[in-house]
């Protein structure tokens, strides 16, 4: 049995140097900053415990495509990101609800894990004896003790790319806004947009899809002109070299 598209394309978009390209594209237009050794795979599960009806609480699962930590040094300080790529090989018309929901999600076990830490750390002194005044260090405030998170703590940014593997036009909403029927100013200035990232091949000139660097200039370029059969042999005559290195591993999606 063939292997779905959605998990084809999710493999290849783990692979490290595709990856760091997909970023480097999107967020440095395609200059080289984000290197391939400067990732970690992180584990694409999420857990939230919203409440439900009369106040019970509902579990919900959530899985993101692929996730990594990118750790690099900045003006003297180790600087941390996560980085969440989605494949889609068809259009998601409530995307900009689940990416957000990933960000969200992100951020709100960030917080439970800083809070883990804080009540770990003061357990352990209080199991040792210890008093914050012999550390040098403050009392948290019952702000800080009740959040979990304190003043200093600070969050990792997420940020999420949604690739669409597909030679249609994406015709999707492209932020919460657009989902919703609302003109109001005076209401829109009290809420918070949500814009989707994407990486749609059709709606792509060729001078930005030729500013990846990894097979996935090769991937972007055949999928924009699969059903135009003139243009997709003039690409692949223009760039046979490159083609022939992505069959010759395997990396063709299409």
């Amino acid at each position: 049995m063939p292997l779905k598209a959605d998990t084809i394309t999710k493999d290849y978009v783990k692979d490290a140097g595709v990856f760091a390209d997909i970023f480097n594209y999107y967020i440095y237009g395609g200059r080289q900053v984000i290197l391939p050794e400067q990732l970690t795979e992180r584990d694409s599960t999420k857990i939230a415990l919203p409440y439900g009806a009369d106040g019970a609480v509902v579990p919900v699962q959530k899985f993101r495509d692929v996730q990594k930590l990118y750790a690099a040094m900045t003006d003297g300080k180790m600087e941390y990101i996560l980085y969440g790529a989605e494949s889609q090989a068809e259009i998601h018309y409530a995307m900009a609800v689940k990416n957000n929901l990933y960000d969200a999600l992100e951020y709100a076990g960030q917080v439970e894990e800083a809070a883990k830490s804080h009540r770990k750390e003061m357990k352990r002194k209080k199991e040792q004896g210890e008093t914050p005044a012999e550390e040098g260090r403050k009392i948290p405030s019952t702000g800080e003790f009740l959040s979990g998170f304190w003043v200093n703590d600070r969050l990792i940014p997420s940020i999420t790319v949604t690739i669409f593997f597909s030679s249609e036009e994406w015709d999707g909403p492209l932020s919460l806004f657009d989902m919703m029927d609302v003109s109001d100013p005076d209401v829109l200035a009290c809420m918070d947009n949500y814009h989707v990232r994407l990486i749609a091949p059709a709606q792509m000139a060729d001078e930005e899809i030729m500013k990846f660097q990894s097979s996935l200039r090769e991937v972007m370029l055949f999928i924009k002109y699969s059903k135009d059969k003139e243009n997709l042999s003039r690409v692949l005559a223009a760039n046979e070299r490159r083609f022939r290195e992505v069959e010759r591993k395997g990396g063709r999606c299409d």
